[in-house]
């Protein structure tokens, strides 16, 4: 069960109590009148409990009138009445006023939709400013495709549906694999839909059929998210891979405020497919993993990423929860200079949206990404999944796939290194502390390449721990890591590289926890073997060895992979790591 870090709600300004002012226009259609059960049921307790120490019974405080009473609310002509300037003051963000806490969003929709009877949706664009146009895909498909549709398939949508996450899951219709190609929404029920989002789930960990849904399943990767105003998504040169068994997850969050009986919904989403030719996309998320907000105070977070491999950014999608205030993500090169990607200030959690950033990242530049934050609330709030926490990323279609969906570093180095005596001659405090993690599977295969002399960086570490395994035991893989921290030098078929690192590994249900820092330092001459991908190091520093080490490599544009099997005791392991080009 899960709630999705990708829900849309909104951060409202609160600038005035409710009463007199310019007469707002009215969000209602002609001749609504707002049920009076949901008011009952739903809507009065949420006024009474947000809105109640000034407009209660006995209005106080210098509010101009009670808002607990049905008949008074609805007397008069639509667009003039109680509920409609009631309506219209939540949604412009002047009720309630300055200093008091902000309403959660189902608060806001619900009462929004009450009063216009399902068919207003408030402007959640107002004040938000992004330093980057919108991300447009074609109206209508460019090509020919063929697709398939996930949808809700006629779910009832209750009358007391507030704030209802639900899942529909089927696997990919598919006899090959096939290239996603462009995604758009299906809009049945639009009173009820608050946003829509689509997940893939290689996995298979989440159920077929449907279920509420709160979190994420572990391992699985967003394809599209929608809400009011956003467009389709079309990869204009390639796609998403998906491959037959593949499960997609639609994730809608209905919320029927108005209290319409009857409802049942068929929204979705529509998934056009074609060959896998063209470049491969997937989601890398860049930014903090974890962070605390103190209780009423404006914070500014910070996650820096080094980039593990070169990378095109065909667009990106930012992402805050519901006291967000602004967003920022810059590239700093490796030269020195400095690159914005997107700047968004006046953040709406309602309008999340994909802008046009067409940026290429190169292996070992660092992604810095900032979020500001105003916690109204007297207690702390934490990253998390849950709406009430929050998050700080920027989920980015790049290609090729990333090896991580999530990157974040330590903010300061705190791996203690010094360098071994085969290291080249190349300056520590430049190198970035790298947090590696162990992997329970075979490592993917490496096809090696034209190798490039140069000086390299250490910028990604990973220890794949082959069957069966550890004998011990079963390794905590959320609590057990790797730092790292290295250099590597390619000159005349000569490779020299030397890194430290600090491995520290917990074992689930035992107090056994390993705690270990040492240094490699390696001198070798290096030769291909017959197959791609094969290289073997014939070690020179710190002794002459006869027999050489045997491994794999690969190459993607100035970074490379190289992976060597070693034995620790009975464990077997595979030790890779990925190094970009700093100098020529």
């Amino acid at each position: 069960m899960y709630r999705s870090p990708l829900l849309l709600a909104v951060l409202l300004t609160l600038t005035s109590s409710f009463g007199c002012a310019e007469s707002p226009s009215s969000p209602d259609p002609e001749g609504c009148l707002p049920d009076q059960a949901q008011w009952e049921d739903v809507v009065r307790p949420m006024i009474a409990n947000h809105c109640g120490l000034c407009h209660g019974t006995d209005p106080d405080y210098g509010a101009p009138d009670a808002l607990l009473d049905y008949d008074a609310l609805v007397m008069g002509e639509p667009g003039t009445r109680l509920a409609d300037r009631m309506s219209a003051r939540i949604g412009e963000g002047t009720m309630p006023p300055a200093g008091q806490p902000l309403l959660p969003h189902p608060v806001f929709d619900t009462v929004i939709q009450w009063a216009s009877c399902g068919e207003d949706h408030p402007d959640y664009a107002e004040g938000l400013i992004a330093s980057a146009p919108v991300f447009q895909a074609p109206s209508t498909p460019t090509e020919d495709l063929p697709h398939f549709d996930v949808t809700a398939d006629g779910f009832p949508v209750a009358k007391d549906a507030i704030d209802l996450y639900q899942c529909f899951t089927i696997e990919a219709p598919l006899d090959e694999e096939r290239f996603i190609r462009r995604v758009e929404v299906i809009q049945d029920k639009s009173q009820v839909l608050h946003h829509a989002i689509l997940l893939q789930d290689k996995d298979k960990e989440q159920a077929l059929g449907t279920e509420m849904c709160y979190g994420m399943p572990s391992g699985s990767n967003y394809i599209y998210a929608w809400a009011p105003g956003t467009g389709p998504i079309e990869f204009p040169d390639g796609g998403i891979r998906l491959a037959p068994g593949d499960r997609l997850l639609l994730q809608i969050h209905y919320n029927n405020g108005a209290g319409i009986e009857g409802l049942e919904d068929t929204s979705g989403i529509r998934v056009f497919h074609g060959p896998v030719e063209g470049k491969e996309y997937g989601m890398f998320a860049p930014g903090p993993l974890s962070f605390k907000l103190p209780a009423g105070e404006e914070t500014t977070i910070e996650g820096r990423c080094t980039v593990p491999q070169d990378f095109d950014v065909l667009t990106g999608i930012p992402h805050m929860h519901e006291i967000g205030e602004s967003f920022q993500q810059t590239i700093e090169r490796l030269d020195g200079t400095l690159e914005e990607v997107i700047a968004l200030s006046g953040w709406s959690f309602e309008m999340q949206l994909f802008y046009d950033t067409p940026v290429q990242l190169k292996a070992g530049d660092t992604l810095v990404t900032r979020c500001t934050y105003q916690n109204p609330y007297d207690y702390e709030v934490t990253s998390g999944e849950g709406t009430s926490d929050e998050m700080c990323f920027n989920f980015l279609y790049v290609s090729p796939p990333p090896p991580d969906r999530y990157c974040d570093i330590p903010p300061t180095k705190v791996l203690e290194y010094t360098p071994g005596e085969c290291a080249p001659d190349i300056v520590p405090d430049e190198l970035p502390v790298v947090e590696g993690k162990y992997i329970e599977s075979a490592p993917p295969a490496l096809l090696g390449g034209e190798l490039a002399d140069g000086d390299y960086a250490l910028v990604h570490y990973e220890v794949f721990i082959l069957p069966p395994g550890i004998p011990i035991g079963e390794l905590d893989y959320e609590k057990s890591f790797v730092e790292a921290m290295g250099m590597l030098r390619l000159e005349d078929g000569v490779l020299q590289f030397d890194y430290g690192t600090h491995v520290h590994a917990e074992l689930i249900g035992s107090d056994i926890t390993i705690e270990e820092a040492f240094v490699l330092t390696n001198q070798s001459d290096i030769t291909l073997g017959p197959e791609a991908g094969q290289i073997a190091l014939h070690q020179t520093c710190p002794e002459l060895i006869d027999e050489p080490f045997l491994g794999t490599y690969d190459v993607a544009g100035d970074s490379f992979r190289l992976a060597f099997e070693v034995l620790q005791g009975p464990i077997a392991l595979v030790a890779q790591a990925t190094w970009a080009r700093i100098s020529d």
